[in-house]
């Protein structure tokens, strides 16, 4: 998967994103629901705000495709 900016990305890519950031998520909270039939809670983060604290010297994503949840 390449970085590259949103009009120029194919649907392999983009699909490569959705399976990483929705269905890993996805399959993370079956099972740890699986877990915690007895109770409990699922916490899920998000790495959508890296960019609020990456020095100013570092280059951005040129990409983020609405996928996280």
């Amino acid at each position: 998967m390449k970085l590259s900016p949103l009009a120029e990305m194919n649907d392999e890519d983009f699909e490569a994103i959705v399976n990483i950031n929705l269905t890993g998520t996805f399959r993370g909270v079956r099972e740890g629901g699986k877990r915690l039939r007895d109770g409990g809670r699922i916490i899920n983060f998000s790495s959508s705000v890296v960019g609020m604290y990456q020095r100013p010297t570092a280059p951005m994503p040129r990409r983020n495709p609405p996928s996280k949840p």
